[in-house]
């Protein structure tokens, strides 16, 4: 009979059964077995019950796979293994090596190089979590995702996923071949051939299996959204870029806008540990009130500046703040960027995390050495 149904009987039949000193628990090893097992332990007792964890499918399995006499061992192996039922989700602390072992051995891949500093402080970024990037508007916080992009392209064999809600596909493909050019794509004046072009694409975002993109046309909305996430990550895309969490939230009641994002980072956390991918999550930042500084102008960001919710910093594995000040007169400090790790959940690490400029000749970021304090007008972040 199947798991409900053993379920059924059991809540049937509760007061005899828990009459016994341990009752063991030996369902089908496969989704439906260990979720009824999970419900059979709910409904008699975590004080009661053991459940058997085992390799093969059932006990019938066990017996096919090794023969009458050492099919039974291993049966009543299991059995006298059995561990004592717990919630789904709590973990004995003796089962936990696996844990500190996955936590300890996670996989780091750096940031591009002209980030050297970001990197010293935060080795890159790994799979299973999600990074933050917050600054104003305008700041530029697009070209260094496509920057990012274009760099795990070049030196990883990932498959890349993007979501750029502020742009249609076409323009962000646009962006990514102009990066690799070394031109400004698009531009009145740039000289550029179809075949440079072409090429350009086939080794970036139209490399077969590289790269998949959400074609969003105009209309958002979070549950679809996170949908077509999954999507991606189910057709191997391991490293997403989702730009920006304000807009995936928008057709969102206003005055629901704090629940939206809650669920909406909710289930974003739920994508990264399922699948163990890493989600890139740009978000804007609040308005100023009157008589501040703005953030376009190089105000100082912190973590409650991220606009919204405050699951926005706490589930972010990392927070990374990107200051510039674009209406400064002069030009070479209009086109300089300035990083502020806020939050490192690995290395606890927060500070200045090194300052790169925008070549508007090339459409590139390049790095600078880190610049005084009043030319971004803003003054050093410290979260702790």
């Amino acid at each position: 009979m199947g798991s409900s149904t053993q379920t059924a009987y059991l809540l049937k039949n509760r007061e005899t059964l828990r009459k016994f000193k341990e009752i063991v628990i030996w369902f089908d090893n496969d989704d439906p077995g260990r979720k009824g097992a999970q419900e059979a332990g709910k409904i008699l007792g975590s004080d009661k019950v053991k459940i058997v964890s085992a390799n093969e499918k059932d006990a019938c399995d066990t017996l096919k796979k090794y023969g009458i006499a050492e099919g039974t061992k291993k049966i009543w192996t299991y059995i006298f293994d059995a561990k004592a039922y717990s919630p789904a989700g709590v973990i004995a602390g003796e089962d936990t090596w696996d844990k500190y072992k996955e936590f300890q051995n996670l996989t780091f891949v750096p940031w591009p190089p002209f980030l050297s500093t970001l990197n010293q402080l935060t080795f890159g970024r790994a799979l299973g979590t999600i990074t933050m990037f917050a600054a104003g508007t305008g700041v530029g916080k697009s070209t260094l995702l496509r920057e990012d992009f274009i760099h795990l392209i070049r030196t990883t064999d990932a498959k890349i996923g993007a979501c750029f809600l502020e742009e249609d596909v076409g323009e962000t493909v646009g962006g990514i071949i102009g990066l690799h050019l070394n031109k400004r794509v698009g531009l009145p004046g740039v000289e550029l051939t179809e075949e440079e072009e072409r090429a350009a694409w086939e080794a970036t975002v139209g490399a077969p299996g590289r790269s998949m993109f959400v074609d969003h046309q105009g209309s958002v909305s979070d549950d679809s959204l996170i949908d077509k996430l999954e999507y991606l990550i189910l057709s191997g895309c391991t490293y997403i870029y989702l730009d920006h969490i304000t807009i995936a939230i928008s057709e969102t009641d206003e005055k629901d806008v704090n629940s939206a994002i809650d669920k909406f980072m909710s289930n974003l956390l739920k994508l990264v540990k399922k699948h163990k991918v890493w989600i890139g999550v740009v978000s804007h930042l609040r308005k100023v009130k009157s008589g501040e500084e703005s953030f376009e102008s190089g105000a100082p960001i912190s973590e409650d500046d991220l606009k919204g919710s405050g699951s926005l910093k706490q589930i972010s594995f990392q927070t990374i703040a990107i200051s510039r000040n674009k209406n400064a007169e002069d030009k070479t400090k209009r086109n300089k960027s300035r990083l502020y790790l806020l939050k490192d959940r690995k290395t606890g690490n927060t500070g200045p995390a090194g300052a790169y400029r925008f070549d508007s000749d090339t459409g590139r970021l390049l790095e600078e050495v880190d610049s005084s304090e009043e030319e971004f007008s803003i003054e050093v972040i410290n979260t702790k």
